[in-house]
């Protein structure tokens, strides 16, 4: 039996915020009870500042962790979508699986239990194999070129079936400017009810769904593919997905959020599905130089990621927290921990094992000693 007390324990479950608690656990990390003293004769570890639940990552690439300070900030997102399908490439397999083996070991080092990671290929499988973190495998197809589109959806079934047998794996889409209208409809036929997709991460997103202009436009001109489905909607990117996604997709992750507005939320609500919104907002600064209007979206359904490392100069949810944190205070630091945590735990169905401090689950320990100084980092403890 281990015995861990600090000044703040955020529980991020029904007993709040403990000062000056102790937590009684098993040697596997299994929470065995929360106290409000240390009984007589037993050994604690007493922390200096807080300790929490384990962190879980809500959208990242670690596939991309070989593409680390390649792309310039500020390029805005078409222009960070020519840079990386321009360098993304011209890398080995030894190299991009050695650089996501790296970032998973920095991940476990900052408090990360669970990771939902987008997956393009199958350079991260023996690393998740051997990892401490929960892996939820978003296998993600896009493309406009209909000439291709058999080869991209026999790839997708591939590693798709490559991450099921070991992990936890759904297929999904990259974003609605990405996929063509055949793309769309096969991915409709699948049996996953799972979606995470990238959305309305720039102003020109809502531009081409709207009216068929702006910069996208552009670029699908300079590629020399057609425009992605039933275009121009008249309606923002999100509104025109959800009239085609059927019910049967009982959850939806929409990832960044930058310019989704009120009334998408409201549209997206309308449905009888459980709906949960990702912020990034480290990578929306590097990309975009702008942050999301948090206030609009429900509170309870809120997540966070890191985005890849071609888009952020570090794997840390914390980071990400301290972020939101600073610009959005009204919140206050346990509402940001609870939407690393509990929220997301919840949104993947893993609510009984991690994301709370709570007798019977084992969300796994993270300290840290000044949650107050930016240099702090979290700490694993169990």
């Amino acid at each position: 039996m281990k015995y861990f007390s600090a000044d703040q324990i955020y529980t991020c479950g029904p007993e709040g915020v403990i000062n000056d608690g102790v937590i009684v656990c098993e040697d596997d990390g299994t929470i065995v009870d929360i106290l409000h003293s240390l009984p007589i004769n037993k050994n604690c570890l007493k922390v200096k500042g807080i300790i929490m639940p384990g962190m879980i990552n809500s959208h990242c690439h670690l596939e991309l962790s070989y593409l680390k300070g390649q792309i310039p900030t500020n390029t805005g997102l078409t222009g960070f979508i020519e840079k990386i399908q321009s360098i993304r490439t011209n890398y080995d397999r030894q190299h991009i699986a050695a650089c996501a083996q790296e970032y998973d070991y920095h991940m476990q080092q900052e408090g990360i239990v669970a990771c939902l990671d987008i997956v393009n290929d199958d350079f991260t499988l023996e690393v998740k194999k051997n990892s401490r973190i929960f892996y939820f495998n978003l296998i993600e197809v896009f493309g406009l070129n209909e000439n291709y589109l058999n080869q991209i959806i026999t790839k997708a079934k591939k590693i798709y079936d490559l991450f099921r047998h070991s992990q936890q794996a759904v297929i999904t889409l990259h974003a609605p400017y990405s996929v063509s209208a055949s793309l769309l409809e096969w991915y409709l036929t699948t049996e996953s009810e799972f979606l995470s997709i990238h959305m309305q991460e720039c102003a020109e997103e809502n531009q081409w769904f709207e009216n068929g202009t702006g910069r996208f436009k552009d670029l699908f001109d300079q590629w020399k593919v057609k425009q992605s489905f039933t275009m121009p909607t008249g309606e923002s990117s999100m509104q025109s997905l959800l009239r085609v996604l059927p019910e049967k997709i009982k959850t939806r992750l929409w990832v960044h959020n930058t310019y989704t507005k009120p009334g998408d939320v409201d549209r997206a609500l309308k449905s009888p599905v459980e709906n949960y919104w990702c912020f990034c907002p480290s990578a929306n600064l590097y990309i975009e130089g702008i942050l999301p209007d948090v206030t609009i979206f429900p509170q309870d359904r809120c997540v966070v990621g890191t985005d890849s490392l071609a888009s952020n100069n570090e794997l840390s949810i914390w980071k990400e927290i301290k972020v939101l944190d600073k610009h959005f205070p009204q919140f206050g630091l346990e509402h940001w921990l609870k939407c690393a945590t509990i929220t997301p735990a919840r949104m993947i169905g893993k609510d009984t094992i991690l994301g709370s401090i709570e007798p019977g689950k084992r969300p796994g320990l993270v300290k840290i000693t000044d949650p107050v100084k930016e240099s702090c980092r979290p700490v694993r403890l169990i």
